[in-house]
């Protein structure tokens, strides 16, 4: 995340939320974190909250971009869903410079 195109390092922007439909004190939250100025993220993570949103664990999205142990780049446009039996699915579009 450091370099002259890093300019938001410490930042998470463009998130997307899911409430478990089965639960609604479920919730699960992508984002991107460690912004480029010139577009996507260093990484993408995402927090869960069991409790309504009280609490939240975070974490980065495993295995995608340099950053998170991947190949890619950046990432971009994270979204999340709950499925009907509580399965989350996230999605991120990945860069290749």
């Amino acid at each position: 995340m450091r370099g002259p195109r890093s300019g938001q390092r410490d930042t998470q922007v463009e998130p997307d939320i899911a409430t478990d439909p089965n639960d609604p004190s479920t919730i699960v939250a992508v984002f991107q974190q460690g912004r480029f100025r010139d577009a996507g993220s260093a990484a993408p993570g995402y927090a869960t909250s069991h409790d309504g949103g009280d609490t939240w664990t975070t974490a980065s999205l495993p295995n995608l971009t340099v950053a998170t142990g991947g190949r890619w780049d950046r990432a971009s446009d994270p979204v999340v869903a709950i499925g009907p039996r509580g399965a989350v699915y996230a999605q991120t579009l990945v860069l290749g410079d």
